[in-house]
């Protein structure tokens, strides 16, 4: 995680909800630290506070399956009607509850907290 936060060359606090999306071996552990946000603490060498969040389960309802079915028909591909309105359910796993925009704010006024007083 560090390479790709040093990768990302980042100089303001780095956040998601979904950390398999930057790095896919993280799926394993998503049910403990699914989201992370990285306040860098010194411009060099990169040293970071990072915050991790567990992984929320939320199920979403669509109006109808959202995959379109196509079937093959003497006229060609055509999509197939998806029993009127009725509702699907799909369980989103592996992300957290997101970074608000104040969680964000604090982060950052920490890591101009950081870099102040690193460079005084």
């Amino acid at each position: 995680m560090l390479r790709i936060l040093r990768e990302k060359d980042t100089h303001s606090v780095f956040a998601t909800n979904e950390i398999a999306g930057l790095l896919p071996s993280a799926t394993v552990w998503s049910q403990k630290a699914a989201g992370m946000m990285a306040v860098p603490l010194s411009r060099t060498p990169r040293d970071y506070l990072i915050f991790f969040r567990k992984e929320e389960a939320k199920t979403v309802v669509w109006a109808g399956k959202p995959a379109k079915l196509v079937q093959v028909g003497p006229l060609g591909d055509r999509l197939t009607p998806r029993k009127s309105f009725e509702a699907w359910e799909e369980t989103v796993r592996g992300q957290s509850r997101p970074w608000t925009t104040v969680e964000r704010s604090l982060a950052e006024s920490l890591r101009g907290a950081c870099w102040r007083s690193s460079s005084a």
